[in-house]
């Protein structure tokens, strides 16, 4: 994985756990609803505890996969902190911010008072700067062993 890869995967990384928490959400829903029907019919047969039994399925594994996906983002968070310290430090905030506090150009320009072009600047920047750092130094970064 190329650094910048890392650092956009940091930056997506809370919206695809929020993504996986929704579609677990409305799997539960639908769950709810089949239990509703079966509760009265009285009771479940046939298609109906299939259907639900496939809903359960698929909790399941979405769980595991937000999980997992929770796990890769702890690792992946501290293997882009020590890229970003690497960075001149203007530099280095601007992408934190961008990248791991997902901020807009805007409030970053605030945060730091410099204006928007600059922050587009150390931006453009800092990327240049990050992505010569070769991918198995960041895999190795990821991976815990540097």
């Amino acid at each position: 994985m190329t650094a910048l890869e890392l650092l956009e995967r940091c930056r997506n990384a809370e919206a695809d756990i929020q993504d996986l928490k929704r579609r677990i959400a409305q799997r539960r829903e639908i769950m709810t609803a089949i239990s509703v029907q079966l509760d009265s019919i009285g009771g479940g047969r046939g298609a109906q505890t299939d259907r639900m039994a496939a809903h359960a399925a698929e909790v399941d594994a979405l769980t595991s996969e937000m999980e997992a996906r929770a796990n890769e983002m702890i690792n992946e968070t501290r293997a882009a902190n020590r890229l970003l310290d690497m960075l001149e430090e203007k530099q280095g905030r601007v992408l934190y911010l961008w990248y791991m506090k997902n901020a807009k150009v805007s409030v970053i320009a605030k945060k730091t008072r410099y204006s928007e072009g600059y922050i587009r600047k150390l931006r453009k920047e800092g990327e240049a700067a990050i992505s010569g750092v070769c991918e198995q130094i960041v895999d190795e970064m990821i991976a815990g062993i540097l």
